[in-house]
């Protein structure tokens, strides 16, 4: 278990629920990337989809080959970028990184003129936006577990690892260390 609840209080309570809904957001956010490359992959395969979605940028002053080398490399970008944000693993690297993806999208397809589209992937810009805000909410994830385990390796692990996470957010930090299980053993002793 990451840490005991078995002693949140109300004020506590505020702060894991901020983690839960960032989560949340992170796993929702990460499964709708996997099956959006995971799609392309094994249904038509990248190939055809980028041959097919090629076809779309012939008006546009991109070079063909260059749309359709970004076309077949981008399924497999998404597929990792999902599967990495699933698991909370680099988080901050791939919200990066997605969000430059999403750029480049956007570009292409403003150069289409599809204002539709274009609109939809600026909703998907704004939840990178706000996953890289609240990255410091990233509790319940293999980021954090990793952390955890390098400091308990670290000979001077005496810090709580959450704290660096945690420092933008004097509430968060206080409610971390109440919850950790390392602090709870220091209350005890």
């Amino acid at each position: 278990m990451i840490c005991s609840f078995s002693r949140i209080t109300k004020a506590d309570s505020s702060v894991v629920d901020r983690w839960q809904a960032y989560a949340v957001f992170r796993l929702t956010l990460g499964v709708n990337i996997l099956i959006h490359g995971v799609g392309r992959l094994f249904g038509s395969g990248a190939g055809e989809f980028a041959a097919k979605t090629s076809s779309e940028f012939v008006a546009t002053p991109l070079p063909h080959s260059f749309v359709y080398v970004f076309l077949v490399i981008l399924p497999f970008v998404e597929t990792i970028l999902g599967m990495l944000l699933v698991l909370g693993l680099f988080t901050r690297w791939m919200l990066t990184l997605g969000g430059l993806l999403i750029a480049a999208l956007v570009f292409g397809t403003a150069l289409r003129s599809d204002w539709p589209t274009a609109g939809i992937q600026m909703i998907y810009a704004i939840i990178y936006y706000l996953l890289l805000k609240n990255l410091a909410d990233n509790y319940f994830s293999a980021d954090t577990l990793l952390r955890r385990y390098h400091k308990a390796a670290a000979p001077d692990a005496t810090a709580f690892s959450h704290d660096r996470a945690c420092a933008r957010d004097p509430r968060s930090l206080e409610a971390a260390r109440r919850l950790s299980p390392t602090a709870l053993k220091e209350e005890k002793s």
